[in-house]
């Protein structure tokens, strides 16, 4: 995951798990409606683009470092 700016965050994915990032982030949506998702296929990857209004970036921060960690991840860019 990489965090963009204070407002945006990158997760790149298998393209084989398109149709559960889309669930989860509808599901997300659905509880967070300040939550944007995005999708960007290519062929060997799929972006899910994550965006936030500037008041809640902080949220966003956090759901960054919390994926990263529990990943077991380094944030890339991450503020």
């Amino acid at each position: 995951m990489r965090q963009v700016d204070g407002a945006r965050a990158d997760l790149i994915l298998d393209p084989a798990s398109e149709t559960v990032a889309r669930d989860l982030a509808a599901g997300e949506s659905s509880c967070c409606s300040f939550f944007t998702f995005e999708f960007e296929s290519a062929a060997d990857s799929l972006t899910m683009r994550i965006t936030v209004p500037e008041q809640h970036t902080a949220v966003l921060e956090a759901l960054v470092a919390a994926a990263t960690r529990d990943a077991g991840l380094t944030a890339e860019g991450a503020a």
